[in-house]
């Protein structure tokens, strides 16, 4: 919402699976912000998103969308690849800026919109949603609150089934693979938890995918300034049958922290207190609201003049420790930070 009251101009870039399976209908559930215009290089996906959200200017390309002044803010939902060029055109037309995630595909990249943003005074948010699913966030409250003392150690999973068909995901042109596309998230969450920069980064990986030069399983060691120490595995491994499995581990000083997909419970183990299970199945398994509330928090760090839950330069932290496990697997050894 503006500081006028009205909802805030919304124009969507990139009309692709992620706008349509998250974007789209977290936009329609919020009254502060409103789809004004959509553009997608497939015209036959910018209708389809038209279709969801009613009525809505459909523009040939996101120039002709950065033109229309009833477009406030740009929600872009397109390849990492064109992120750079699209926000700092963005930024440029007096736009606010709502990425998805990755940021970018260098940090060079990443520099470009983070200071085409400052400069011309416009807010600059990524979308790495997982800070807004329940079962992250009330692990990060538990932390704020104190209830396992100083965040010492974090192991983050992320396992998917190995794709039958092919994926955009092992295209090299498009991507570094899942490392840079899930990765990413599993990055920003141990960062997120321990509060702190990394400083070294090992990482190893292999790949069941002959067709593609990208792995397929990554595994990323991570010190922290402070001592902390994280790892994250991301890996498309499973068998058929299985979906996807997530599971967090977290270890305090005071106590002991998981969340898993097998059982769906924030489960705290505090060293006097016993076991508690703050939420239930129900609250956690709702990866959707997540997209809702990004966008919400968005909206309002606008309306508020406040800097936006996941800044441009913590969404380049996160890419830095990817870029830093790339290098790691590639030389076979430590690699310090920053790069």
């Amino acid at each position: 919402m503006t500081l006028s009251g009205a909802p805030l101009g919304l124009g969507l870039i990139g009309c692709g699976s992620i706008a349509q399976e998250s974007h789209l209908p977290a936009i329609s559930q919020i009254r502060t912000a409103k789809l004004v215009a959509v553009t997608d290089i497939d015209s036959a996906k910018a209708q389809a998103a038209l279709k969801k959200v009613g009525s809505a200017r459909v523009c040939k390309d996101y120039k002709e969308l950065l033109e229309f002044e009833g477009v406030e803010a740009v929600d872009i939902c397109a390849p990492t690849k064109v992120h750079a060029e699209i926000a700092v055109a963005a930024a440029n037309a007096g736009k606010h800026v709502l990425c998805e995630k990755p940021i970018a595909r260098t940090l060079e990249e990443a520099d470009r919109m983070i200071n085409a943003c400052h400069k011309n005074q416009v807010k600059l948010m990524i979308a790495h949603s997982r800070r807004f699913i329940p079962r992250y966030s009330i692990v990060k409250h538990l932390i704020e609150d104190g209830k396992i003392g100083e965040t010492i150690w974090v192991l983050q999973i992320s396992r998917r089934h190995k794709t039958g068909t092919p994926s955009w995901y092992f295209d090299p042109t498009m991507t570094y693979g899942p490392i840079a596309e899930v990765g990413i998230h599993d990055a920003d969450l141990v960062r997120w938890f321990l509060d702190d920069e990394v400083t070294e980064v090992q990482g190893a990986a292999r790949s069941t995918t002959p067709e593609s030069p990208l792995h397929n399983q990554v595994f990323a060691a991570l010190k922290f300034r402070r001592g902390g120490v994280g790892a994250f595995e991301v890996g498309y491994v499973l068998p058929k049958g299985y979906g996807q499995y997530t599971t967090l581990e977290l270890m305090g000083s005071k106590g002991f922290v998981t969340a898993s997909d097998n059982h769906m419970n924030v489960m705290l183990r505090g060293a006097d207190e016993g076991v508690t299970y703050p939420l239930s199945y129900g609250d956690l398994l709702t990866v959707n609201q997540a997209y809702r509330d990004e966008i919400v928090a968005f909206v309002e760090s606008l309306a508020r003049n406040q800097v936006p839950p996941v800044t441009g330069e913590e969404a380049r932290a996160a890419l830095e420790i990817i870029l830093a496990v790339l290098k790691s697997i590639k030389n076979g050894g430590a690699v310090r930070l920053p790069l």
